[in-house]
């Protein structure tokens, strides 16, 4: 009995703090900018105050400070509140695109070694503004602008594939790689009936650790599906033979797989085989019988190609960076040649030959083989 008594000391023991519960106060969201009057940084932190009615009084403030050093600034914004402020609940970093420019790695730093930050804690970039324009906009579902804008990463991430890499602890990691560049959520504000709410519009692209240029919401689904990482997904094209027609196909399937030959020059090979159902026609197409399939199959094929092959064009001559990762790739199955090019690399992917085989597989156009025009 004596034994089971100690035993359960260790066992049962509890967390202790120094700090009593009212004199904390949760931190929901951060924003990073450039400094003002000779700082460095800009702080903003969206503060969570919860009032005696318990969960239906709740409310959001955001207080700001500027500081030479990230950590410097939260030890300024404690003396603004009173209060130590826990970040234990904390679920977004939004970097404005100023402070993303001259580069995240001094910003990350302060969350990758704080104890109480998640690793887990989703990084954005403020597209054509500033972080504390984003954290204190308003929220279109929760009061809390921080957890509106996780909740919009997620769904954002579910529609346009796994390619973003949000989680600081991804980020930290992916821009220490010199074969890969860093792609992360871009936030833009939109009007809404004359107030402004945030909205994901695509991917900021991160050469090292510096923001370089940005990628769309089509160009974001792309590279997913070159990588292999879109589960599901809505793809839109324009129709090959008639001008301002489009059509929708939903992927419920896909798989990429790409090929590196290297010999005197490197060569990229990727083939990417998704099957799809027809979501919607803007003619008068019909798939009642197999050549009718066959000719909307090419026809697809060379659109979703068309689409790879521009997402491509813009990773090499606009954002001069390698997006879909093949330094990486490069370097765990061929290391001697990395060494030849990981100095460089960056310059080399620009002219990388990069060829694409799009096979896709229709297995169904809904509950008509007809569209509306056969109908009518």
């Amino acid at each position: 009995m004596v034994v089971m008594i100690v035993i359960n000391l260790f066992l049962l023991s509890g967390c202790w703090s120094y700090v009593e519960i009212d004199q904390v106060i949760n931190v929901s969201g951060i924003a990073i900018d450039v400094g003002e009057m000779g700082n460095k940084y800009h702080l903003s932190a969206e503060i969570i105050t919860v009032g005696k009615t318990g969960n239906e009084d709740i409310t959001a403030s955001v207080i700001e400070t500027d500081a030479n050093t990230v950590f410097e600034g939260v030890r300024k914004l404690m003396l603004l509140t009173s209060k130590k402020l826990y970040f234990g609940h904390c679920k977004v970093l939004v970097v404005g695109e100023d402070a993303a420019k001259k580069g995240i790695n001094e910003i990350i730093d302060f969350p990758i070694r704080n104890h109480e930050l998640r690793i887990s804690l989703q990084l954005m970039v403020a597209k054509n503004g500033t972080g504390k324009d984003i954290l204190t906009s308003e929220g279109l579902s929760i009061p809390i602008a921080a957890y509106n804008l996780y909740d919009l990463t997620k769904a954002f991430s579910k529609s346009v594939g796994q390619s973003l890499t949000p989680e600081i602890y991804k980020v930290y990691n992916s821009i220490q790689s010199k074969g890969r560049s860093t792609v992360v959520p871009a936030l833009e504000l939109t009007k809404v009936e004359d107030e402004l709410f945030p909205e994901l519009t695509g991917g900021a692209v991160f050469c090292e650790d510096r923001l370089n240029g940005y990628l769309d919401e089509t160009e974001v689904k792309s590279l997913s599906i070159l990588q292999g990482k879109l589960k599901t997904g809505i793809l839109t094209m324009q129709d090959p033979e008639i001008p301002g027609d489009f059509e929708s196909i939903e992927i419920f399937k896909t798989h990429a797989k790409t090929r590196l030959e290297c010999g005197d020059k490197p060569t990229v090979h990727i083939a990417v085989t998704s099957s799809v159902i027809i979501g919607e026609v803007q003619n008068n197409k019909d798939f009642m019988d197999l050549k009718g399939v066959n000719m909307m199959k090419k026809e697809l094929e060379a659109g979703a190609e068309k689409q790879y092959y521009a997402l491509i064009r813009v990773a090499q001559k606009e954002l001069k960076c390698d997006v879909l990762g093949i330094g990486t790739m490069m370097e765990q199955n061929y290391p001697k040649m990395w060494e030849k090019y990981k100095d460089n690399w960056n310059k080399t992917f620009e002219s990388l030959p990069i060829k694409l085989q799009c096979t896709i597989k229709i297995t169904g156009s809904g509950i008509t083989s007809k569209t509306a025009n056969n109908l009518a």
